[in-house]
């Protein structure tokens, strides 16, 4: 189950950012796309850790390392984008732009994390055929 609207601005009202860790993954063998981050974050004593994917294509659901990603995170994963439930176009937009100023306030003081990068589970083998030949 993925977050609904409400679920994100309660995250960003509520909740101060500890660490962020971008997300990236392998469109081709060599170009790797930001698709968004695992922030971890507090409120009163408690920390947890969030995936918020803001860039995001159904095509990433067929690689397996994307999926266990989601798994990880199993119910505090935000999919801002239209594919998830009750998220309109306006919502999309909206919902990105407020992720991306609460991240970047942030960025803009603090160092990140280390990247999480998902390869294509093709690249691995288009690579692996490249090495044996």
């Amino acid at each position: 189950m993925y977050w609904k609207y409400p679920q994100l601005i309660h995250l960003v009202e509520f909740r101060t950012i500890e660490g962020i860790s971008p997300v990236y993954i392998y469109t081709t063998a060599t170009n790797k796309l930001l698709i968004g981050y695992v922030i971890e974050s507090t409120t009163g004593l408690m920390t947890d850790k969030t995936l918020c994917i803001y860039n995001f294509s159904k095509n990433f659901l067929n690689n397996k390392k994307m999926l266990d990603l989601i798994n990880k995170y199993k119910n505090k994963t935000c999919i801002i984008d239209c594919y998830s439930e009750s998220w309109g176009k306006k919502k999309v937009i909206i919902g990105r732009q407020i992720l991306i100023d609460w991240v970047q306030e942030f960025l803009e003081e603090e160092k990140l994390l280390s990247p999480i990068i998902i390869r294509n589970n093709l690249d691995l083998l288009i690579r692996l055929n490249l090495l044996i030949q």
